[in-house]
């Protein structure tokens, strides 16, 4: 069995900009007739920028991702764009 999420990151602020982190989450279970393994996989997806002058979000690659489609996906982020 395996589950998938993505998920934010503890926010770094840098003067008046906000920096946070956005991860994939990846968790796996499995038996065999020798035993049960169990594993977990944590990447850097991207990360969202909130500024006075913009809010952005950006993927781990550099290239811009709709901010819009992210706070869909991402539990909390949604909210953290209406408190910011």
């Amino acid at each position: 069995m395996e589950k998938e999420k993505i998920a934010l990151e503890a926010a770094v602020n840098v003067g008046r900009v906000t920096l946070v982190p956005v991860v994939r989450i990846r968790l796996g279970s499995a038996r065999s007739k020798s035993g049960f393994s169990v594993s977990a996989h944590k990447e850097p997806v991207g990360v969202v920028v909130l500024s006075p002058q913009a809010r952005k979000a950006f993927q781990i690659s550099g290239a811009e991702m709709p901010l819009d489609e992210l706070a869909a996906e991402v539990a909390g982020l949604k909210q953290m764009l209406e408190e910011v």
